[in-house]
């Protein structure tokens, strides 16, 4: 039998499921976040060139919260 038949299976390193989340919801709040400031700051033509309407855009005070 080859060695190189055998595969060996790379051990990495595994970061915890529940930092891994944190990370991930961290990152899709800081999209949203700039997102909707981007989306704040466009003209109203632009706005309904993308199916949108300056009230479908949350209050500035309720950007960080999500729909989930």
């Amino acid at each position: 039998m080859r060695d190189d038949a055998i595969a060996s299976p790379i051990v990495q390193p595994q970061r915890s499921d529940l930092f891994t989340r944190f990370i991930s919801d961290l990152l899709r709040r800081l999209r949203h976040r700039r997102d909707m400031k981007i989306l704040s700051e466009m003209p109203d033509y632009l706005l309904d060139d993308i199916g949108l309407s300056r009230s479908d855009l949350p209050a500035p005070d309720r950007v960080g919260e999500t729909l989930r």
